[in-house]
């Protein structure tokens, strides 16, 4: 009975992943005090959603629209990184890959304050 249901909801899936990471990297520049790069990478949405919708369902219905949404949450999502890469243009592409030493330097702070919790309880 469902099954005319289950393409729209796999595009969506993917959909919904590449609204989750835009809205990861959108933080980000927001908080590196880049507010209006944010509202720009998701002001692109509704233009690409209303030209990639009304294309989808003109040929393909349903699933053409979900097909335009997604386009347009990757449209979304492909502008976060090149605005968040352009924000850090300092930095070469290996240092956004998470290294093997990370989680040991984020748990470093943590290490030196039990350090001296521990020295000035003795």
């Amino acid at each position: 009975e469902f099954q005319t249901a289950i393409l729209p909801a796999a595009v969506l899936l993917a959909a919904t992943s590449c609204t989750g990471l835009a809205n990861l990297l959108g933080q980000s520049l927001q908080g590196q005090g880049r507010p209006l790069l944010c509202s720009l990478a998701k002001a692109t949405f509704i233009p690409a959603f209303l030209v990639g919708g009304y294309v989808g369902a003109r040929t393909h219905g349903l699933v053409g629209v979900t097909v335009g949404f997604s386009i347009a949450q990757f449209l979304v999502l492909a502008l976060h990184v090149i605005l968040v890469r352009w924000h850090y243009r300092g930095s070469g592409f290996i240092n956004f890959i998470p290294k093997v030493a990370d989680p040991g330097s984020i748990l470093d702070p943590f290490r030196r304050a039990l350090a001296v919790a521990l020295k000035q309880a003795a």
